[in-house]
């Protein structure tokens, strides 16, 4: 997986190896609250209504098994 501790960004502050959200006022940041490591995202979505907010990494070539294992640590405010 490409950059998974979200610590490395573009210069126009996207993170690197991930296609984030186009949707109008939603901000993905990022954020020096990590649960490990130095870094993570932060996502805020002010479109209204129940519009998604998302980001997807680059393509994962996946074990012979076609079996991985992903962890990830959702905060709410």
């Amino acid at each position: 997986l490409v950059n998974g501790g979200f610590e490395n960004f573009t210069q126009d502050g996207k993170p690197e190896g991930w296609t984030i959200s186009t949707l109008p006022n939603a901000q993905i940041t990022p954020s020096n609250n990590a649960f490990r490591g130095a870094a993570s995202l932060r996502l805020e979505n002010n479109s209204g209504g129940n519009a998604p907010l998302w980001l997807q990494s680059t393509p994962l070539r996946l074990p012979k098994t076609g079996r991985m294992a992903v962890e990830l640590w959702i905060r709410k405010e």
